[in-house]
Parts: structure tokens; sequence; C-alpha cells
């Protein structure tokens, strides 16, 4: 069965304009697989998180081809991001799991983050 990414593969633009986590989000199929781009919140400019593959996708239902959900991980020198995200009524929603690599350092933690689709 072929999936259908459509509704994912897109630029996102997170909904809080101060948010100190993700500000963008790019999905693209590239070579049959769904690929992860993300920008950070940097002190100044935003920060490349770079590309990295979509581990899992999962339909909006069993025997579904339309594709709703995914994970992905990027795994930096001192940090481990574990990410959920689903779309839902328009927007994608994120949820970041962050373990830092050095424990007593910093907490690990949790966030969620809501992103609208960039028109071009």
């Amino acid at each position: 069965m072929s999936l259908d990414v459509s509704s994912l593969t897109k630029s996102w633009l997170n909904t809080n304009e101060g948010t100190r986590g993700i500000l963008q989000i790019r999905l693209a199929e590239r070579d049959g697989a769904l690929r992860l781009r993300i920008w950070g919140a940097g002190d100044r400019d935003p920060v490349d998180w770079e590309e990295v593959h979509v581990k899992t996708l999962h339909a909006d239902r069993p025997g579904s081809s339309r594709v709703m959900a995914f994970t992905a991980i990027y795994d930096f020198e001192f940090m481990r991001c574990h990410l959920q995200g689903n779309v839902n009524q328009g927007l994608l929603v994120v949820a970041c799991f962050t373990a830092f690599h050095q424990k007593g350092v910093r907490s690990d933690y949790f966030a969620r983050e809501f992103f609208h689709e960039v028109m071009a």
C-alpha cells in the first residue's frame, strides 16, 4: 500500500512567535522517504538542526493510506530529542521529549508546540 504523506509535506511555523523551542519545521518527501528539518530558537538567529529521516509514519486509522502522524529523533552531542507529530484540525502538533546525555546538569523535559502551515 502506498502511503499518502501530503497532509505533512509542508513548511510549518510555530503559532507562538515568542517560543524558545522550535521555530519552524519542514517535512518533505525525497527519495521515497519523509525527511524532517527543524529550525530552533537561538540567541540571535534560528539554529538549523539539519535534516533527518522520519523514523515511523502512522495512518489516520487501520487500513488507511493517509498519514497523519510521525516520529523522528535528533541525537546531538549533548542531548537527544524524540519527536512525535500529528496533524489535528489543520495544525501540526509536535511533542518533543528532550533528554540530556550528561545527567544532573539540566533536567530532561517535555514540550508540546503548535504549528500552522506556511502559505507560499
